[in-house]
């Protein structure tokens, strides 16, 4: 993907958007932090992108796009469990899943369309008219006219 640049993880842990620190932690809690899986498509007229993020709610998703960078935030709660009942293993921890890309002015911000189901969030980022490709025509002339 030419014009979309992943950020390296530096950059993203130093981050300050709006959405992650509305989740960050009261109680300071450590939680895994990781990258979901992420899928870009170029088409003429937008880029989509595909993430997966595994036990996420709806309500727990944040897309954030600020100065040309896309930011994808989700949160994994910590599952519920009985109170009678003794964890043996820790294998679903809670976690923070946390993305950012550089996407520069090509993308029109205003017809961004997000949809979340089943841990996937599927991005229609559409490319600003002046930057899409466009099919020139060409005159057709016999050779008596040239």
């Amino acid at each position: 993907m030419n014009s979309i640049t992943e950020r390296n993880e530096r950059a993203s842990q130093t981050h300050d958007s709006a959405a992650l620190a509305e989740r960050a932690d009261a109680d300071s809690e450590r939680r895994e932090r990781c990258a979901p899986s992420v899928d870009v498509v170029e088409f003429d007229d937008a880029y989509v992108v595909t993430a997966e993020m595994p036990g996420v709610c709806d309500d727990s998703v944040d897309v954030d796009f600020q100065n040309g960078e896309l930011t994808i935030c989700g949160r994994v709660s910590e599952c519920r469990r009985r109170e009678d009942a003794t964890r043996r293993t820790a294998g679903f921890e809670p976690k923070d899943y946390f993305r950012s890309f550089r996407v520069g002015n090509t993308i029109d911000s205003d017809k961004i369309e997000a949809d979340f189901c089943d841990g996937l969030l599927t991005l229609r980022l559409p490319k600003r008219q002046e930057i899409q490709p466009r099919k020139i025509a060409i005159n057709q002339k016999n050779n008596e006219e040239a």
